[in-house]
Parts: structure tokens; sequence; C-alpha cells
């Protein structure tokens, strides 16, 4: 009996575990860490072994492969390891896809908006009544779904952590949304690396497959032509004016695969902005090519009110909605938030160099507040000027802390998840009101006091928050 050795005790870990022993494997699982409670019942539901707290060397060389969970980086000395010896190391997406007999995957990745498509996609053919299965990045993990059911389709979102330990697995559509710098620790603080990790989406593909990519990327664009494309490419973008399978036509978005058309105007989709756009373009791309008819996407299109966390409005207070965006972990998507705003608005992140990455492209009448660790810095760089006396100002404040002469039309409060700040020249912009607060301000006032990171942040009791804020996809506000 070969022997299977799943490093991580995580979603992704302890799915490839009950996987290996549903086909049979002799199987241990190793996390360094303590594994959560839920994750152990599982373990031992399926009578997997495991340990906890240490990694065993003996136990774990013996391995004939080793299947690594995404978040374990090749830099690991375990990996390291196991790689000196010549043992296998697989990720657990290319473990779980040698074991899906028959069916078929569309698989999204992107530096952003893969989670939103993903969704989005997956909606499209549930609604449809196509036996569907969702996967990945998100919900259960793809290992642990083919080892309890069976589906058609899975609809799969792929980090590049996950891409990097598939050689031999092949989507059948594959979805590439866009890059850009993110995660650069993982490779080496190379762009390039990370770039290449992303392009393993369409490793394997056939002339039968589908490649899916946005025209209006430059990073894909500059990269496309180093990878043979055997499959059928399906660009996407709203600056399209020709040979691609959706577009933007006016209002109205266009899409055409196999034959299949739909349209359907912007003013009708739930989820808003330009990025949503393209976010409803790739996945209608996927789903028509899965076989759903037109008139059931664009009901889905109609309907979608989009993912929890991802812009999700989360309550009104003194005439300021609050908005939980703690998905929103890189700039360009923080961005992309901002741009989507139609009232001024107060942006909430985390990080040492807050602002200097951030200050968004300003449209006609539009007004952007930020806050956050660093601001007194930052606003030096952006305005030129030291603000340090308006660090009183801040969202629980009943004006949004954009001071009562500018009240009317009512305010927006984004609560980001963004921690990693970089400078980006094309987010600058003259003239940005730019508001500052920093921890020591925050600790020094009074009022009701929640955790946001590392700094601590106030929000109104009013606006639903019973419990702390954390940044990143598992902060869940209460209602």
């Amino acid at each position: 009996m070969a022997r299977i050795v799943v490093l991580g005790g995580g979603e992704s870990g302890c799915g490839s575990a009950v996987l290996a022993k549903v086909k049979g494997f002799d199987v241990f699982l190793s996390d360094r860490g303590a594994i959560a409670p839920k994750y152990r019942g599982q373990l031992e539901e399926w009578r997997v072994s495991y340990e906890e707290g240490r990694h065993t060397e003996e136990l774990i060389f013996d391995a004939d492969e080793v299947v690594k969970s995404p978040g374990i980086p090749e830099s690991a000395p375990i990996v390291k390891a196991l790689r000196e010896r010549g043992i296998p190391v697989v990720s657990e997406i290319e473990f779980a896809g040698r074991y899906t007999d028959g069916s078929r995957t569309i698989c999204i990745t992107g530096s952003n908006g893969k989670t939103t498509t993903t969704t989005l996609a997956y909606e499209m053919l549930r609604q449809a009544d196509l036996s569907v299965g969702l996967a990945g990045n998100i919900g259960q993990s793809f290992a642990l779904e083919v080892a309890t059911e069976y589906f058609d389709w899975y609809v799969i979102e792929l980090s590049s952590f996950q891409l990097d330990g598939m050689y031999d697995f092949r989507a059948d559509v594959g979805v590439l949304m866009n890059i850009t710098p993110d995660h650069l620790d993982r490779y080496d603080h190379k762009l390039q690396n990370y770039v290449d990790s992303k392009f393993r989406i369409l490793q394997n593909q056939r002339a039968t497959d589908k490649f899916v990519y946005c025209a209006d990327d430059p990073l894909t664009l500059e990269n496309l032509g180093r990878h043979d494309r055997n499959m059928e490419v399906l660009p996407f973008g709203v600056k399209c004016t020709e040979g691609c399978a959706a577009s933007l036509d006016g209002d109205t978005i266009r899409v055409r695969v196999d034959g299949k058309e739909l349209s359907i105007g912007v003013d009708e989709l739930k989820i808003k902005g330009v990025h949503n756009i393209y976010n409803a373009m790739a996945a209608s791309i996927a789903a028509l090519s899965a076989g759903v008819p037109p008139e059931s996407i664009c009901q889905t299109l109609r309907t979608f009110t989009g993912v929890e966390h991802r812009l999700e409005p989360c309550g009104e207070y003194g005439g300021v909605q609050y908005i939980n965006d703690s998905k929103a972990t890189n700039v360009d998507s923080v961005w992309y938030a901002l741009d989507s705003m139609r009232r001024p608005t107060v942006w909430i992140g985390q990080g040492q160099r807050l602002l200097a990455a951030l200050p968004a492209r300003r449209r006609p009448g539009q007004d952007i507040g930020l806050h956050g660790c660093g601001q007194c810095e930052a606003d030096a760089r952006v305005r030129g000027t030291h603000t340090g006396d308006r660090r009183h100002a801040f969202a629980w404040r009943s004006d949004g802390g954009c001071g009562a002469e500018r009240r009317s039309g009512g305010y927006g409060v984004v609560i980001s998840g963004l921690c990693e700040f970089r400078p980006v020249q094309k987010l600058r912009a003259a003239r940005r009101t730019v508001q500052s607060l920093g921890g020591e301000t925050c600790r020094r006032e009074k009022g009701p006091v929640r955790r946001f990171g590392p700094v601590v942040r106030r929000v109104p009791e009013a606006c639903g928050f019973e419990r702390p804020v954390h940044g990143g996809a598992g902060s869940r506000p209460v209602r």
C-alpha cells in the first residue's frame, strides 16, 4: 500500500487526507502548529493518523508522495528536505485532479476578482440546474468534494500557491483575471516568478479546452507570447474593439462563445463598478463554455449581489453607510473599490506605509478620506503638507470624519483588509482630501474600542459591529 503524507492540517490538508483515505492509501498528516478542533474531528472521523505541534521526520520521509498545503512555502525546511530526498511533493489540486472521474473544471485565478468571478460562475451553473461544485480557495477544499461528492462540473478558485504544486492537472476552462504584484515574498521578490505562477493556469490544455484572459491587463499581455496556446483563446475587456469574446459596447456587455450570444446593460447588474464588469464578462464566458443558456446567465447577473467581505454593506449610522471590504488585501483591489464609490468616502486600512500607496485617482466631484496607521507621513507625501492637527477627525464621528460643512448627500466608510502598501504611481492624485489618524490618537480618544488588525479602531455601536473586526476574509461583522 502506497503511503501518502499530508503537510498541513487546515481545509486543504484535511481534505487531501480524507481523499487519500477514501482511495485506499496509508495516510499520515503532520502539522507543525495546532490543528483546529473542526479539522481534528474530521481526521478522527475518517481515522486518519496525524500529529500536531511538530514534524516527525522519520514518519514524513517514509512517504511515497507528499501533498503540501498551499500555505507552506517551498522554503520551509521540511519541504527542502523532501526535495533533497527525491520524494514527490504536489498540491491538493494536483492530487485531487487525478480522481475527478470525467468531471470537468472551470479554474479561475488572478490577483483580483477571482473570488467574485468564481462565485458568480458557480451561481450561473447552479441556477441553470447543472451538477456543479464550488471548491478550491473558496468554500470546501477540492479534495474533500472529490472524496465525498460527485459533480459534472467543478468551479475552482486557484491561488498562485495552489497553482505552484500543479504539474499534470489540466483545466477544461482556465480563467486568468489579471496580474498585479502580490505575495512577492513567496517568489524571491521577483515579479516574473509570480507571473509565471499565474500562467500555470493554462498548462496541459488541449485544443478542445478554453483559456479566458483579460485583454486589458498589461502584465497578462506582456507574457502571453511566452506560453504555448494550443487551446481556444477567449479574451475579454472593456477596451476591446474586436476579437474579444466579451466586450463593452457603450453601456452594454456583449458576450459570444461557441455561436451563443448574450447582451446585458451595465445598469442591470446588481454588482457595481468597472471591476465587476470584468468579473461579469469572465464568468459569462465560462458559463457559456459550460453550456449555460444565455438567458439564464443574464438572470443570474441581475440577481447576484456579490460575496461576503467584498464591498459588503454593513448598515448605516448618522447618514454614513459602512461597507466591509476586508477581502481587499492589495492595492488594486482597494483602488477598484474606491473607484466604484458614488458618494464621498472614508477608507479605513492598516499598515505602516498607508496612503503612500493609495491616494486613488479622483473623478470630478469624488471625495475620498483615508484613515490608518502612518497617515501623517503619508499626508506630507500626498499633499505636500503635514496635517497632524486634524487627527481628531475619524469615521466614528457622525459626519464620517469629514466635517459638518460637507455632509450633504451622505458618506460611505469602506473598511479594508489591505496591509501591504507599495507605492503605486497611477493611484496618486493632487487635491485628494486626506485626513490623519494614528494609533496613538485611537488610544487617547474616548469611545467604544474595537480592534482592527494591529491598530485600535472605533466604529459606531449602532452600525452592528458587536465583536472585534479583523482585516481579512475571515472577519465577519455581526448585524
